[in-house]
């Protein structure tokens, strides 16, 4: 990731994937399982808000 941006391009790690998808649309052996997936591009300078709701919002504690 440091590389990339030494370069001038922008990453985002995601751990958030399905493993034996990736495995499959890109030929990697069962036996090899991915760990990380990063996207790497160009950030869109004006970019935009998002809205997270509060955990008290999301939450309810038993």
């Amino acid at each position: 990731m440091y590389a990339a941006k030494i370069y001038g391009y922008d990453t985002c790690p995601n751990a958030g994937f399905n493993k034996s998808t990736v495995n499959d649309n890109l030929g990697i052996p069962k036996n090899l399982i991915p760990t990380l997936l990063i996207s790497i591009g160009k950030a869109d300078e004006e970019g935009y808000s998002s809205i997270r709701l509060s955990s008290d919002e999301t939450t309810k504690w038993l």
